[in-house]
C-alpha cells in the first residue's frame, strides 16, 4: 500500500479514537431522515462527514460520506 494511503488511514484511524472520546462534542446532523435515527455528523478533513449514533459503552459509526454529494 502506497505511505500516503497509510498516512491517510491512520489520521482517519486517530479521528474515530478521539471521536469516541469525545462523542457529544458534534451535534445531531442536520438531514432529516439523519436526525430522526439520532445520528450525530462529524466532519473529517473538510470533505468527509463521518455519521455515527452513541450507544451507552461505544460509537457506532453508520457511514462515511463525501461531504459534496450530501444536496
Amino acid at each position: 500500500m502506497p505511505l500516503t494511503a497509510i498516512n491517510y488511514a491512520q489520521r482517519l484511524i486517530d479521528f474515530m479514537l478521539d471521536l469516541q472520546k469525545n462523542s457529544f462534542a458534534y451535534a445531531i446532523c442536520r438531514d432529516y431522515i439523519l436526525s430522526k435515527n439520532n445520528l450525530r455528523c462529524a466532519t473529517f478533513e473538510k470533505r468527509w462527514i463521518v455519521v455515527y449514533k452513541v450507544t451507552e459503552k461505544h460509537i457506532i459509526v453508520e457511514d462515511i460520506i463525501l461531504g459534496s454529494t450530501i444536496v
